[in-house]
């Protein structure tokens, strides 16, 4: 990934967090209440957070 780090901001990895199974659970309610206010702000910030 490092030949990405100069032309993308950042770079964001969710791998298999816990109680959520499938390939579905992106689309899950329980996925948007754990993560859609931090995907928001990765999305939308001027900067990207380094972390959650």
């Amino acid at each position: 990934m490092r030949q990405y780090g100069q032309r993308l901001a950042g770079f964001l990895l969710i791998d298999r967090p816990e109680g959520l199974i499938g390939h579905s659970a992106g689309a899950s309610s329980a996925f948007n209440t754990r993560y859609g206010a931090y995907l928001l702000r990765f999305a939308t910030a001027p900067r990207p957070p380094a972390s959650c």
